[in-house]
């Protein structure tokens, strides 16, 4: 009967999650997220990858999980790609960890768990973001489970094997979406050396002899590792460390994420964890050294977004789950009582009982809404926040083909900071003015890279400063720089009128709701062909635009007034 109930409350909790995490599941996609969708529809039309005449292949087998996806749907909706890829994965998360907790710790750490995952603001926007994070998640929690599983349930070798074996391709293809997986999995490994591996170590009587037999194993792997290795290692390294322009050493990002949203977890989560390890010790150990060794390297790491925590996420909240179960009962107890001591003895008591409910309700219900967390998650939950995804904007230039038609007939070279928005909603462009995209050229093809280079993920140049624009503005009479709107009001749009205007030409420049343009025009100059003969393949997006060789490559929902 207990398996049966288990089982109908793993598919309640599936079903709350899932309901929570669709209320924008349809709504205009951010810029990253046209990074998957994009070779979604190229992968359904064409069976690749391809940006105009680029390619995007990262996470690949994601990509064609999202046209499995169109094609299980009949239709190619922002709400197609994002169901089957993001949702679903975001709420079997939640119903994953709420059975394992069920399992090793019990039924009021699996609800308190359950609760805090469905009330998990970052798990809702994952959940319904284009991207690869809520799967890899999933993935990689399922990896973790099963380890854990093979590591301490009392079974036969076999089992325990086959748990152990069945763990790797999950992990594999947790590595194939996202290569911070692996930090993750060496949190997995210090867990097992600290507790399984020591566990077993000190029952044995010939432990020292092992200690030095492993010791020297180990030795002999991590110098064969550097030796092998050394490129692979150097390039994790770098990856690590590395982040786009502008570039910040914030190590504090993930504290102060965790202060501002959890303020009444976070500072008692070193007391939590005390508790928990001593209470459950071999569950507690394993969140608790999952969450905080990501935790910390994360925070070390060059790149910062919450999403990244994604994965090992849960195990802070399946450790506080822990706590509650621990010692709820207690508390709640002696809450009770105090309240009963401060009320009159006059009053009955069906009354008193009435009003100790009601401060204790009070009191938890507090001590929720003092966690803007939970705030900021109901919010989500309703679709309150339609503008923004994980702290950005959703663009629509719908203004794009009325601002830029009179231009496109002159022939005007095209120049993007949005090169996706670009090709969303005009169909193509000439040239990437982008500087954190152009960082990324230069970490990957070498700190030399000239600008002008061809981004291989859209097949057109790229560059990152002002000096290779004038070099355009020079070369070219007639041109554009297309951006979102609040750009046409900063330094950089300041900068590029000065120019254009210092070179003789007229500049005229439109904002429209969410989407900005400068163009410039001026008179052919007698410059040097050499200074512009790298240059003189640039233009031809108006061109392909105007003929229809280029077409706008919208998702359903951009379309749509929001």
């Amino acid at each position: 009967m207990s398996v049966v109930w288990t089982g109908l409350a793993v598919i309640l909790v599936f079903c709350i999650a899932l309901g929570s995490r669709l209320a924008m599941v349809g709504l205009p996609p951010i810029y990253d997220e046209l990074y998957q969708m994009l070779p979604a529809l190229s992968w359904q039309a064409h069976q690749d990858y391809s940006l105009l005449d680029g390619i995007y292949d990262r996470a690949w087998r994601y990509t064609r999980l999202i046209s499995l996806s169109f094609e299980l749907a009949g239709d190619q909706t922002m709400a197609a790609a994002r169901f089957l890829p993001s949702a679903v994965p975001g709420a079997l998360l939640v119903a994953i960890v709420f059975l394992w907790a069920r399992l090793v710790v019990g039924w009021t750490a699996a609800v308190a768990a359950a609760f805090f995952l469905v009330f998990w603001p970052n798990g809702i926007e994952v959940s319904q973001y284009l991207r690869f994070y809520s799967l890899q998640g999933v993935v990689f929690v399922i990896g973790a489970l099963l380890v854990y599983l093979g590591l301490t349930r009392d079974m036969g070798r076999a089992p325990r094997l086959a748990c152990l074996l069945l763990a790797l391709p999950f992990f594999a293809f947790a590595v194939h979406l996202q290569k911070m997986t692996f930090l993750g999995i060496a949190a997995i490994l210090l867990w097992a050396v600290l507790v399984p591996g020591w566990g077993w170590l000190r029952h044995r009587t010939d432990r020292g002899r092992i200690l030095m037999v492993l010791g020297v194993a180990c030795l002999t792997a991590a110098a064969a590792i550097l030796i092998l290795f050394q490129d692979s290692l150097a390039d994790l390294w770098r990856l690590y460390r590395w982040e786009p322009w502008p570039a910040h050493d914030d190590r504090t990002f993930y504290h102060r994420h965790f202060r501002d949203n959890y303020p009444t977890m976070w500072p008692l989560f070193p007391l939590a964890a005390v508790i928990a390890l001593r209470v459950r010790f071999v569950p507690a150990s394993f969140c608790i050294l999952l969450f905080t060794v990501t935790f910390f390297l994360q925070s070390f790491g060059g790149l910062k977004n919450i999403r990244y925590l994604y994965p090992t996420m849960p195990f802070f909240f399946v450790t506080w789950g822990i706590v509650l179960q621990a010692g709820l009962v207690p508390a709640l107890g002696y809450l009770r009582r105090t309240t009963q001591q401060l009320l009159p003895d006059t009053l009955p008591v069906r009354g008193r009982d009435m009003v100790v409910f009601s401060i204790l309700g009070l009191c938890v219900l507090w001590l929720i809404a003092a966690n803007a967390a939970f705030e900021r998650s109901t919010r989500l939950m309703v679709g309150a926040e339609q503008q923004m995804l994980l702290g950005k904007r959703r663009w629509a230039w719908k203004e794009a083909e009325e601002f830029t038609r009179p231009w496109l007939e002159d022939g005007a070279v095209i120049v993007s900071t949005e090169e996706l928005l670009a090709l969303s909603w005009l169909g193509d462009y000439d040239l990437g003015y982008n500087r954190p995209r152009f960082s990324e050229m230069q970490f990957v093809l070498g700190p030399e890279t000239p600008p002008f280079t061809t981004d291989f993920r859209l097949g057109r140049p790229v560059i990152g400063d002002l000096a290779s624009l004038q070099r355009v503005m020079s070369c070219h009479p007639v041109g554009i720089v297309l951006s979102n709107a609040p750009w046409v009001d900063g330094e950089n749009a300041r900068r590029v009128a000065q120019m254009a205007t210092a070179l003789g030409a007229e500049v005229v420049s439109r904002q429209g709701s969410d989407m900005s343009m400068i163009g410039w025009r001026s008179a052919p100059t007698d410059i040097a062909s050499e200074e512009c003969e790298d240059l003189e393949g640039l233009s031809g997006a108006a061109e392909r635009i105007l003929s229809g060789a280029s077409r706008p490559q919208l998702p359903a929902s951009a379309r749509l007034d929001r």
